[in-house]
């Protein structure tokens, strides 16, 4: 009687170590949320990290913060704003990343003024023209224009006159216009050897001028004794625009460019 309660809790305690065997302690899991995960840059926000008992380390743009409680409230305050969970607890370590999604407006461009005036929807050779997006952008900032015709894929020199670094205005009419580029189309200056193109009439301030012609284009057209002009053709004004976060849009507008017939002048 005895030799069979021994066999019995012989084999029981088998079968407890056999089913410790089995089952193995489940690995720890690191969950963690952004609530809200996405709004109007900047916003107020938490960090909510689940995982057993240990220690959290939060980090974001603003630095590192380490805590026993998984929760932190956070301010989200720039495009691409991120939170790094790391958990530790003895041996074992987790990480895991939450981003923020900004729903802040996107810039809206709307087509530019020429030469000042809502009428004039074209561009003319040579004519120092302003392109005015003072009253066409909205939710953003201009960051730069540029134009081109499609005779020749080269774009034509941009001035921004009084230069002032990463600003886009222009004088014209001795008013300065924010928002706003001068153009001279079909001019492409050659190089000048310093970061800005010549101006081809000094009125442009802060910009170099040259006593020869610095127009790089200027083989692609004659003269008044050869006849050869510069012929219609249609211009691309694009426009890349930055809201306050720095999103940018870039937008583009279809705009004729007059021809220069020189056989065409009066006796």
């Amino acid at each position: 009687m005895e030799t069979k309660r021994g066999l019995v809790i012989v084999g029981a305690v088998g079968l407890l170590s056999l089913c410790g065997c089995l089952f193995e302690p489940a690995e720890p899991t690191l969950s963690v949320a952004l609530i809200p995960a996405a709004g109007h840059i900047p916003y107020s926000a938490e960090v909510i990290a689940e995982a057993p008992a240990g220690t959290f380390v939060f980090t974001t743009p603003d630095g590192a913060v380490e805590q026993k409680d998984g929760r932190l409230a956070v301010e989200v305050g720039r495009l691409g704003w991120s939170c790094t969970v790391t958990w530790t607890s003895g041996d074992h370590v987790l990480h895991e990343t939450v981003t923020a999604t900004a729903t802040n407006p996107l810039p809206d461009i709307h087509s530019p003024q020429i030469g000042g005036t809502g009428g004039v929807w074209k561009l003319i050779p040579f004519q120092r023209t302003l392109i005015d997006f003072s009253r066409s952008i909205y939710d953003g900032h201009l960051v730069s224009i540029s134009v081109r015709g499609d005779y020749v894929d080269t774009p034509y020199s941009i001035f921004y006159p009084p230069y002032e670094e990463g600003v886009c205005h222009a004088e014209f009419r001795q008013m300065i216009v924010d928002e706003a580029c001068i153009v001279y189309p079909f001019y492409a200056s050659v190089d000048s050897g310093g970061p800005l193109p010549y101006s081809p009439t000094g009125f442009d301030i802060g910009y170099p001028t040259s006593h020869g012609n610095p127009n790089a284009l200027r083989y692609l057209y004659g003269s008044a004794e050869s006849g050869i002009g510069i012929p219609a053709q249609t211009g691309t004004i694009t426009a890349i625009a930055e809201n306050d976060i720095g999103q940018r849009v870039t937008q583009s507008f279809s705009i004729p460019i007059e021809a220069i017939h020189f056989a065409d002048t009066d006796d």
